[in-house]
């Protein structure tokens, strides 16, 4: 489902798998380990919630690093958990934890790649838009302005950059 700010522009579409990420699994597992022991967190729902990955997501990440001997299922430990499943580091994960967080002290959000940075900002854009001569005076025509600026401000408004009006007052 694609949403629209008041803006009219698209957000990027949240990943799906960790592939979707374009980070290395490494990295995505190094801040997850970092997270969990920082934050002391132990349900998946807890940790999406701070590494600002959706919860499916998040599972395949708890995943990997179960299947690396980093995390153990601790089961369900409390009513309030929602029946979900709770999970520690390991001995082998709190050491992994360690050595990452002596690298790198960020933990948290996980961040987003250049690329995709850049991508959205492309979508920002407002080069290259097309504006119409009725959305050019809908837009001034509270103006009085003379007809041939008009034919200029259409061109300028497309290149994205600053426009500055001068001329006499009124």
């Amino acid at each position: 489902m694609n949403m629209h700010t008041t803006t009219g522009v698209t957000p990027p579409p949240a990943p799906r798998t960790l592939a979707d990420m374009r980070l290395t699994p490494v990295m995505m597992r190094d801040i997850l380990l970092k997270t969990i022991f920082r934050q002391n967190v132990e349900y998946v729902t807890e940790i999406a919630r701070i590494i600002c990955l959706p919860v499916a997501v998040t599972q395949e990440l708890v995943d990997m690093a179960r299947d690396q001997n980093m995390l153990q299922a601790t089961g369900t430990l409390h009513a309030n958990s929602g029946n979900e499943m709770g999970y520690q580091l390991t001995d082998y994960g709190k050491a992994r934890a360690l050595d990452a967080l002596a690298q790198s002290e960020y933990f948290g959000a996980m961040p987003v790649p250049l690329e995709v940075y850049r991508e959205q900002v492309k979508r920002q854009s407002i080069r290259n838009i097309h504006m119409s001569r009725n959305q050019l005076t809908g837009a001034m025509g509270h103006l009085v302005l003379p007809d041939e600026l008009l034919d200029h401000l259409g061109p300028a408004v497309g290149s994205g950059r600053s426009i500055l009006m001068y001329g006499p007052p009124g």
